[in-house]
């Protein structure tokens, strides 16, 4: 028993803490259970096997050579051992009646429907790919539907808020980020990810590593290039990333001359500050890429040349920019039908 233990830690431990400290863990572990005997309570559910495991592990390496970024794999490591754990059957044994409870416990629970929807496709795109593998013969997600999810009108800054952003944006670097994010529409992860010597200050351009490690030339406003220029000229340390974390006004000294490359996570504070200064709510990086394309689309630009800007494979995702708010309609209603 205490072997299928430490067969089921290693595995749990797996891509939860460094490869190379699961041994010393195991170590630790194995000391402190000789004083103690093991048994498995008759009520436990063994969720996986170790076909199952090895499986699981198997399905992650595709979908990480197939170019899905590590923030992916991670949400859909973490919703597939929640829905598994929660159906509680060997993966052999799941029917599509488990996933109907599933999906029916989380209705019940409030979860919401986009948080449903992305569930069952976590589960579609898993079973999908095991049934290709022939681990299983029938795939229980063939009769799962899709949830359907109130559609939400997510609107992009206005020309009028967007001023106000670049006012309250403070420091040289924000007015620079707030700028590139806007005018590249760029993903704030590909606006991260880039160093200074990637930028073509002459061409206004620059190369930018998105979705499916796929790259794509985006460009940026002569406006947004002073910035850049100003901002860079500026820099005195000797990190090669284009935007880096300040640490000045904090209370304590100690990281006042450290500077390290900027995170997704650093760029929504940031901008969600400015929104407040600027009296803007809802300020997020993904808002200024909605701004990027609607304002293009709404001043002529073709909608496949937004879709490459945007770097979408499907243009479908593209359309969605292009659907008008309500006052734009009523302002057409207003001029057409008097």
């Amino acid at each position: 028993m205490k072997e299928v233990f430490y067969s089921d830690l290693r595995t749990a431990l797996y891509n939860v803490i460094p490869t190379e400290d699961i041994g010393k863990v195991m170590d630790v572990v194995s000391l402190q259970m000789g004083k103690y005997d093991l048994t498995l309570k008759p009520t436990e559910i063994v969720v996986y096997d170790h076909g199952d495991a090895n499986m699981i592990k198997r399905f992650f390496v595709a979908k990480a050579t197939e170019g899905l970024t590590e923030e992916s794999l991670k949400a859909y490591r973490r919703t597939l051992a929640q829905a598994l754990n929660t159906i509680g059957r060997h993966i052999k044994d799941i029917q599509t009646d488990d996933v109907r409870l599933l999906l029916a416990q989380m209705r019940v629970t409030g979860k919401s429907a986009a948080y449903q929807n992305f569930v069952r496709r976590t589960l579609n795109t898993f079973f999908g790919w095991i049934t290709k593998e022939d681990y299983i013969k029938t795939n229980p997600m063939l009769r799962i539907a899709s949830i359907r999810e109130p559609k939400k009108v997510k609107l992009p800054f206005s020309e009028e808020e967007l001023e106000q952003l670049r006012l309250h944006a403070g420091s040289l670097r924000n007015q620079a980020i707030v700028e590139f994010l806007y005018s590249t529409g760029c993903r704030v992860s590909e606006m991260c990810g880039l160093n200074i010597e990637d930028l073509n200050l002459v061409d206004n351009e620059v190369m930018v590593l998105g979705k499916g490690k796929k790259y794509r030339m985006v460009y940026f406003s002569p406006r947004c290039k002073a910035l850049l220029q100003q901002y860079i000229a500026t820099r005195t340390d000797e990190e090669k990333a284009l935007f880096v974390s300040d640490y000045s006004g904090m209370k304590s000294d100690i990281n006042k001359d450290k500077h390290e490359r900027l995170g997704k996570s650093g760029v929504e504070v940031l901008v969600r500050e400015i929104g407040k200064r600027a009296g803007i709510q809802n300020v997020h990086p993904h808002r200024f890429r909605r701004t990027a394309a609607t304002l293009a689309l709404k001043r002529g630009m073709k909608i496949t040349d937004v879709q490459k800007m945007l770097g979408h494979s499907d243009i479908k995702t593209t359309t969605i920019y292009a659907q008008s708010t309500d006052d734009e309609v009523k302002r057409e209603h207003e001029k057409y039908l008097v």
